[in-house]
C-alpha cells in the first residue's frame, strides 16, 4: 500500500466492530457457541511506541479481537476476553 494509502488508515476515527460469521477468525472456533456473546475488532492506541520512518508510518495503534463471554459462575453479567 503506497505511503499516503496508508496514512489515511492510520488517521481514521477507528470504531469497534461486531464480527460475526466468517468474519469470526478461526482460531476462536472452539469455543462453545452457547457461552459467546459477540465478539469485536477494534484498534487503539499504543502510548509511547509511536515512532515513523520512510517505510513504517506509525506504530501506535494496536488492533485486537475482543470476546464477551456469558459467565455463569461469576457475578458479572460478561466476561471479557482481549486478544491483540
Amino acid at each position: 500500500m503506497p505511503r499516503p494509502e496508508l496514512e489515511a488508515v492510520m488517521l481514521r476515527n477507528w470504531s469497534p466492530v461486531k464480527l460475526e460469521g466468517e468474519a469470526i477468525h478461526q482460531c476462536l472456533e472452539g469455543l462453545p457457541s452457547t457461552s459467546v456473546h459477540s465478539v469485536y475488532a477494534s484498534v487503539g492506541p499504543i502510548t509511547g511506541l509511536s515512532y515513523s520512518d520512510s517505510d513504517v508510518v506509525s506504530a501506535d495503534r494496536m488492533g485486537s479481537i475482543e470476546v464477551y463471554r456469558y459467565s455463569r459462575e461469576d457475578p458479572v453479567a460478561l466476561n471479557r476476553d482481549l486478544y491483540q
